[in-house]
């Protein structure tokens, strides 16, 4: 388990002009496992709650499992990706791994909802906890 700290920009809507807003988080992740292999997901696919484990939707491995490469369309550049781990539910549940999210409007501390006022629902917290998920290599600002 190790803390990783993550920046990136958070886009604005377009009624909104002149304001750049960074979301900064810290999170308690693994990395370096192979997806199939951890049991979580081994114990799920058994249980018939979920298939079995699929090929990358998008991009491929640059170095397996950490890396993961991709052009999207969105911007058209080649980006490298880390695939992370969050905590498991029962690793949450006896730990202190809850993330922490900070928002900033223009290099000034703001909270959740006045972010929302400027990025609408990208600002939102997410429900539900992704089984895994790949941040950009430039927005990780450190790994402790």
């Amino acid at each position: 388990m190790m803390r990783v700290t993550i920046e990136s920009p958070v886009p604005t809507l377009k009624s909104v002009q002149g304001v750049t807003v960074i979301k900064r988080s810290e999170l308690f992740v693994t990395a370096g496992t192979e997806f199939a292999n951890r049991k979580d997901i081994r114990e799920a696919i058994e249980a018939g709650e979920r298939g079995e484990v699929q090929p990358l939707p998008w991009g491929v491995w640059v170095q397996y499992p950490f890396i993961i490469g991709h052009t999207p369309k969105s911007t058209g550049e080649y980006t490298e990706y880390i695939r992370l781990f969050p905590p498991t539910q029962a690793q949450l549940q006896y730990f202190n791994l809850a993330p922490k999210v900070q928002f900033t409007a223009n290099g000034a501390e703001v909270t959740r909802e006045q972010a929302i006022e400027y990025c609408g629902a990208k600002a939102k917290a997410n429900e539900e906890q992704a089984e895994t998920f790949s941040v950009s290599a430039a927005n990780v600002v450190s790994i402790t």
